[in-house]
């Protein structure tokens, strides 16, 4: 009965620290939507850069808890960058905003999932819990290059 309780204390806890305010929240997106200072309807490297570094500094007003450092800044521009040459189909270096009713354009999607990687990463660095949990698009390289390590070594010839 006491674990139970406990459990329910942690849990309310855990859930008021990780609380939010929405529009707080939406402030940071509007940070992706204006990010294309030249438009032109596209969002190219430069633009990029800016984004991930405004984008990552303002992270602590809405999260309450979590510091930027300078590691943080560089690792977000790592990952946005890495993020940015999966999402650029043609290799343009540069991502379009037009989409359309039925499908969301290459670069909202991209902004989609860029904003939760930076939040994670920033809740990660300030060991705290991240507040995307089932987000890591990183995840299925891992898994690859290790079921293929598997395969070579299976497939291997033994020599005794």
């Amino acid at each position: 009965m006491i674990s139970v309780f406990v459990l329910l204390a942690a849990s309310s806890l855990l859930v008021s620290a990780v609380k939010v305010d929405p529009y707080a929240r939406r402030e940071l997106h509007v940070l992706f939507q204006k990010a294309d200072a030249n438009n032109d309807r596209f969002l190219d490297k430069k633009e990029l850069t800016r984004f991930v570094d405004t984008f990552t500094r303002r992270v602590p007003r809405v999260y309450k808890g979590v510091d930027v450092s300078q590691d943080t800044l560089e690792g977000a521009r790592i990952l946005a960058e890495e993020l940015f040459k999966r999402a650029d189909k043609f290799h343009a270096g540069r991502l379009s905003y037009k989409g359309s009713l039925l499908a969301k354009s290459d670069a909202t999607n991209f902004g989609e999932l860029a904003e939760k990687v930076i939040i994670n990463l920033v809740h990660e660095v300030n060991e705290k819990p991240s507040p995307y949990l089932g987000v890591n698009p990183f995840s299925n390289m891992a898994v690859f290059k290790q079921k293929r390590s598997v395969e070579n070594q299976i497939s291997a010839p033994v020599h005794d």
